[in-house]
Protein backbone atom coordinates (compact mmCIF):
# COMPACT_ATOMS: atom_id res chain seq x y z
CA UNK A 1 0.00 0.00 0.00
CA UNK A 2 2.87 2.35 0.81
CA UNK A 3 4.41 2.00 -2.66
CA UNK A 4 1.05 2.85 -4.26
CA UNK A 5 0.81 6.02 -2.16
CA UNK A 6 4.38 6.91 -3.05
CA UNK A 7 3.73 6.42 -6.77
CA UNK A 8 0.55 8.50 -6.64
CA UNK A 9 2.38 11.23 -4.73
CA UNK A 10 5.13 11.30 -7.36
CA UNK A 11 2.55 11.37 -10.14
CA UNK A 12 0.68 14.23 -8.43
CA UNK A 13 3.93 16.19 -8.09
CA UNK A 14 4.72 15.74 -11.78
CA UNK A 15 1.20 16.77 -12.82
CA UNK A 16 1.37 19.86 -10.59
CA UNK A 17 4.78 20.78 -12.01
CA UNK A 18 3.66 20.46 -15.65
CA UNK A 19 0.51 22.47 -14.97
CA UNK A 20 2.56 25.32 -13.53
CA UNK A 21 5.20 25.13 -16.27
CA UNK A 22 2.51 25.38 -18.93
CA UNK A 23 1.25 28.53 -17.23
CA UNK A 24 4.78 29.97 -17.00
CA UNK A 25 5.79 29.22 -20.59
CA UNK A 26 2.41 30.14 -22.02
CA UNK A 27 0.61 28.83 -25.10
CA UNK A 28 2.09 28.09 -28.53
CA UNK A 29 0.86 29.67 -31.74
CA UNK A 30 0.83 27.23 -34.63
CA UNK A 31 -0.87 28.07 -37.95
CA UNK A 32 -2.64 31.09 -36.43
CA UNK A 33 -4.10 28.87 -33.68
CA UNK A 34 -3.17 29.19 -30.00
CA UNK A 35 -2.88 25.99 -28.01
CA UNK A 36 -1.20 24.70 -24.85
CA UNK A 37 2.24 23.14 -25.04
CA UNK A 38 2.48 19.36 -25.17
CA UNK A 39 4.30 17.33 -22.55
CA UNK A 40 7.15 16.77 -25.00
CA UNK A 41 7.62 20.51 -25.63
CA UNK A 42 7.52 21.31 -21.91
CA UNK A 43 10.03 18.52 -21.33
CA UNK A 44 12.38 19.99 -23.97
CA UNK A 45 12.10 23.46 -22.42
CA UNK A 46 13.12 22.21 -18.98
CA UNK A 47 15.80 19.95 -20.51
CA UNK A 48 14.27 16.73 -19.15
CA UNK A 49 14.66 17.85 -15.52
CA UNK A 50 11.77 17.61 -13.08
CA UNK A 51 10.97 18.27 -9.44
CA UNK A 52 11.03 14.59 -8.43
CA UNK A 53 14.59 14.08 -9.69
CA UNK A 54 15.64 17.33 -8.00
CA UNK A 55 14.20 16.19 -4.66
CA UNK A 56 15.94 12.80 -4.98
CA UNK A 57 19.27 14.52 -5.73
CA UNK A 58 18.89 16.86 -2.75
CA UNK A 59 18.05 13.96 -0.43
CA UNK A 60 21.10 12.06 -1.65
CA UNK A 61 23.25 15.14 -1.13
CA UNK A 62 21.91 15.52 2.42
CA UNK A 63 22.56 11.83 3.10
CA UNK A 64 26.21 12.28 2.08
CA UNK A 65 26.45 15.37 4.26
CA UNK A 66 25.16 13.46 7.30
CA UNK A 67 27.44 10.49 6.59
CA UNK A 68 30.49 12.77 6.66
CA UNK A 69 29.51 14.23 10.05
CA UNK A 70 31.31 13.04 13.18
CA UNK A 71 29.38 10.45 15.23
CA UNK A 72 29.08 12.93 18.10
CA UNK A 73 26.70 15.22 16.18
CA UNK A 74 23.06 15.05 17.29
CA UNK A 75 21.78 14.92 13.70
CA UNK A 76 23.85 11.82 13.00
CA UNK A 77 22.69 10.17 16.22
CA UNK A 78 19.07 10.82 15.26
CA UNK A 79 19.73 9.55 11.73
CA UNK A 80 21.12 6.30 13.14
CA UNK A 81 18.22 5.98 15.59
CA UNK A 82 16.08 2.90 15.06
CA UNK A 83 12.76 3.77 16.72
CA UNK A 84 11.26 0.29 16.40
CA UNK A 85 14.26 -1.40 18.02
CA UNK A 86 14.94 1.23 20.67
CA UNK A 87 11.36 2.09 21.61
CA UNK A 88 10.32 0.80 25.06
CA UNK A 89 6.99 1.72 26.57
CA UNK A 90 6.74 1.65 30.35
CA UNK A 91 3.59 2.39 32.32
CA UNK A 92 3.99 5.18 34.86
CA UNK A 93 2.51 5.29 38.32
CA UNK A 94 -0.47 7.38 37.20
CA UNK A 95 -1.42 5.01 34.34
CA UNK A 96 0.06 7.00 31.46
CA UNK A 97 2.49 5.30 29.11
CA UNK A 98 5.87 6.97 28.89
CA UNK A 99 8.33 6.39 26.11
CA UNK A 100 12.05 5.83 26.62
CA UNK A 101 14.22 6.07 23.54
CA UNK A 102 17.94 5.60 23.40
CA UNK A 103 20.48 6.36 20.69
CA UNK A 104 22.16 3.50 18.83
CA UNK A 105 25.88 3.49 19.41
Amino acid sequence: MESVNKLSTIQNLLVFERKNLRRIFGPTKENKIWRIKTNEKVDKLIKHKNVVNYIKAQRLSWFGHVQRMPDTRTVKKIFKLNPLKDHKETPSTDGRITSNRTFVK
